[in-house]
């Protein structure tokens, strides 16, 4: 989180949302056939971490990340009692859980969305390491897979970055504007204690 910091004036944390599938089977969310980005737009609603939270044994976003990390396998010590609360709230509500590592599309959406709201038109896109650099025209992101499951996406000026980590559930939204997180995307601002792991060190 430091790297960010120095970089950016503020770090949010944005919550990749569960995925409520209308009449994609589950087959096509195995990773041999997974689903495209524009397919997962049409078919799936977005479900809130908060939803979750109203309607599951689970009483923080806290507890769903070390849930989630810990269904995951990104845990040492997976906490094997909030794993089976989210699990069986997953069932009772129909859900699929957020692909830890990955880029969400609808969290990637609402991120375009909001970028060509500031004026931009294109965006610059990378793998995680930010080699292999491509400037893409925003419209072009939105009509299938131009975006590296692990990428990074970010203005040519440096003022806005969204980026992944390979065990979270989450993305790290960095900018050098102090405005609110757009809204439709759900998370939360980082301070100078929070964590890449956030859930196991609440703040």
């Amino acid at each position: 989180m430091d790297a960010f910091r120095d970089d950016f004036a503020r770090v949010d944390i944005v919550l990749h949302p569960f995925l409520a599938p209308r009449d994609l089977p589950l087959s096509r969310f195995e990773q041999e056939d997974y689903s495209s980005d524009p397919e997962i737009l049409l078919d799936c609603r977005p479900v809130p971490w908060r939803e979750v939270l109203d309607r599951t044994a689970l009483t923080s976003l806290s507890g769903i990340d070390v849930a989630l990390r810990s269904l995951s396998g990104a845990l040492r010590q997976p906490d094997r009692g909030l794993q089976a609360q989210l699990e069986a709230g997953m069932t009772e509500m129909g859900l699929l859980p957020p692909d830890a590592g990955l880029l969400s599309p609808f969290v990637t959406n609402a991120f375009l969305t909001a970028m060509q709201s500031f004026g931009y038109r294109t965006l610059v896109v990378s793998d995680e390491w930010g080699r292999d650099r491509t400037m893409l025209e925003i419209e072009t992101m939105r009509s299938g897979n131009h975006i590296p499951a692990h990428g990074v996406i970010e203005t040519e000026d440096r003022a806005f970055l969204l980026v992944t980590h390979w065990d979270s559930c989450c993305s790290f939204l960095c900018r050098n504007d102090a405005g609110p997180i757009p809204p439709d995307l759900e998370g939360f601002g980082c301070t100078d204690r929070t964590q890449v792991f956030w859930g196991l060190y609440p703040t």
